[in-house]
């Protein structure tokens, strides 16, 4: 998915018998090249995974 910064999502998932282990990390965020802050971006999608996992329990 685009959205015009550089935020990125490492989403790993490892199950061992009825274990599972997902990490989910953000990073990046602002679109300017001198002056790049994050909005939140990270912390969105991160939100996202989680809300999802939720969901399923």
């Amino acid at each position: 998915m685009r959205n015009g910064n550089r935020a990125s999502l490492s989403l790993t998932v490892v199950g061992s018998n009825s274990n599972i282990f997902i990490s989910a990390i953000g990073a990046g965020g602002g679109s300017g090249v001198f002056l790049s802050f994050s909005l939140g971006a990270e912390d969105n999608m991160v939100a996202i995974v989680q809300n999802s996992i939720e969901q399923m329990r």
